[in-house]
């Protein structure tokens, strides 16, 4: 191996490979393949890990790719929470592969795919490529507690869940991601800790906490029960809420039964999207914004 000093990132073999690799002829360093090293912690005072921990990180680890990949196609959603949902080639553009081991180490390598794959999202099929996903991942982690930088309910939880690990035998998780497009520092390196994942839990809980707030709710009003002062608002295709409304109010439901209607109250939120609403006023409307 050449004396060249090696790069704070190298922490594995094939590493230094692709750090030996570079064209000394004109100093440019060529672009990484798309890769996500993990390295895995002992707590104090041992040297091994059980099997059960190795499976569990890797299988957290997929899931979080696997949804990373999700939102690379077809953008956020807040609520998204089910990977059986996703198309069967997003899944398989988004598998790790694992490779050998290094020795003396817990440093788990794992690969994805270099060459771009075709996937039809909500609108459209384009290419995409695993840097995305990688550029993805390491945004989601980065961004934890950012209200600008959201992710999927599904996706915040999967990361939760390496709590698990941590509490059984692992101090830390590292995480290296390689391949992210126009990112300058090859690694940068995402450190998963209690303290990290005390942070998450706090994330999760302030977004699936019911939340009630004043506001007004636009949609078509599709159901109206008289007797029990409840109705049912749609406020887009295949989402409707319940709500209940104040008796003076009986004479304006009943007549905007069907029609579009600006509904104003207390509404329950959970994870950013309404759940209910106490109504005290509404009016039709001609249309919806």
């Amino acid at each position: 191996m050449s004396n060249r000093r090696l790069p704070k990132w190298a922490r594995s073999v094939a590493d230094i490979r692709d750090f030996e690799d570079l064209d000394c002829t004109t100093g440019v360093q060529p672009d990484f393949a798309p890769r996500l090293s993990i390295r895995v912690i002992p707590t104090s005072n041992k040297s091994s890990l059980t099997a059960t921990t190795l499976r569990d990180v890797l299988d957290q680890t997929q899931r979080i790719v696997t949804y990373s990949a999700y939102e690379v196609v077809n953008g956020v959603r807040l609520d998204f929470s089910d990977l059986r949902q996703v198309d069967t080639k997003i899944v398989e553009f988004a598998t790790l592969q694992v490779e050998p081991f290094e020795e003396g180490s817990f440093i788990i390598p794992t690969a994805m795919k270099d060459a771009p794959t075709s996937i039809k999202n909500n609108v459209a099929e384009r290419e995409y490529t695993c840097n995305e996903v990688i550029q993805r991942f390491s945004e989601v982690f980065h961004g934890i507690g950012d209200q600008s930088k959201q992710a999927s309910i599904g996706l915040i939880q999967s990361i939760e869940s390496l709590g698990a690990i941590l509490n059984r035998e692992a101090e830390r998780i590292e995480y290296s991601p390689i391949g992210i497009p126009g990112e300058s520092e090859r690694h940068k390196v995402i450190t998963v800790d209690r303290d990290f994942i005390h942070k998450v839990s706090e994330v999760r809980k302030q977004r699936t906490d019911p939340k009630d707030v004043a506001d007004s709710l636009k949609g078509t009003l599709v159901a109206v029960d008289m007797a029990r002062a409840t109705f049912k608002l749609e406020l887009w295709p295949r989402k409707t809420i319940q709500g209940t409304f104040s008796p003076f109010m009986a004479d304006v439901m009943a007549q905007s039964l069907r029609k579009k209607v600006s509904v104003e109250g207390v509404v329950q939120y959970v994870n950013e999207t309404p759940r209910s609403i106490r109504a005290f006023f509404a009016t039709q409307i001609e249309g919806i914004e």
